[in-house]
Parts: structure tokens; C-alpha cells; sequence
């Protein structure tokens, strides 16, 4: 009889501090703390307009950033959730992040709400 063991876990990779600042720089926009075009190279045209619609929205502007997790499925791509507190409720803003062209750009964001997704 032979003894079988177990590989051990592999560690998770921890996002590149490029990604993670460019992830906080969206959420600051839809918070009212960072101008809309000032983003705009950084993100996919679906993304920017995502964005757009979320920084009209005045009641996102009220929230506060309560959690930020983050994993890379690839190492060229990064999925991120900042958990954001509204009047005791929570949000979570959802992005892809992706290199492209040898630079992190933001591909997909959704804001998620208790009633469900806000204006993808």
C-alpha cells in the first residue's frame, strides 16, 4: 500500500499595486472624489461608460469604501470587489482589470446593490 500525499496549497498572488490603485481610482470617481475623464485612458469604452452613468448617480457619492478583495485568475488579469457602505447598507463594485498593451486597464464594472445591478 502506498502513501499518497496531499499537494500543498498554493498561495494566492497578491494583485499588483498598479491594478489595486487603479481599481481605488474608479471607485473614487464614483464617489465624486476624482474626475470622469481624468480615468478615461485607462478603461475600455464599455467600462468608461459604465463609469459615466454611475458618477451621475448622487446617491453613490454618500458611500464609503468598507472592503477591497481582490484575485488574478491570470497573471494579466485581475478581478476586484470594493464592498462600499451607504447609509448602513452595502454595495459592491465589481471590476476586471486586464493588461493591455503593457498597461492595466480597467475592461468591466458593475455596481451591485441589495435590489440588484445598477445601471450596467
Amino acid at each position: 500500500m502506498s502513501i499518497v500525499s496531499r499537494p500543498a496549497p498554493a498561495q494566492p498572488v497578491r494583485a499588483p499595486r498598479q491594478a489595486l490603485s487603479l481599481a481605488g481610482a474608479v471607485v473614487e470617481t464614483i464617489l465624486g472624489r476624482r474626475p470622469l475623464h481624468q480615468l478615461r485612458p485607462h478603461l475600455s469604452g464599455h467600462a468608461f461608460l459604465s463609469l459615466a452613468r454611475y458618477v451621475e448617480d448622487p446617491h453613490l457619492r454618500r458611500a464609503a469604501i468598507r472592503r477591497v478583495r481582490s484575485q488574478m485568475p491570470t497573471e494579466r488579469a485581475v478581478e476586484a470587489s470594493v464592498t462600499l457602505d451607504l447609509d448602513g447598507r452595502a454595495l459592491t463594485c465589481v471590476l476586471r482589470l486586464d493588461v493591455r498593451r503593457g498597461a492595466w486597464r480597467c475592461t468591466h464594472l458593475t455596481v451591485l446593490t441589495p435590489l440588484g445591478a445598477v445601471a450596467a
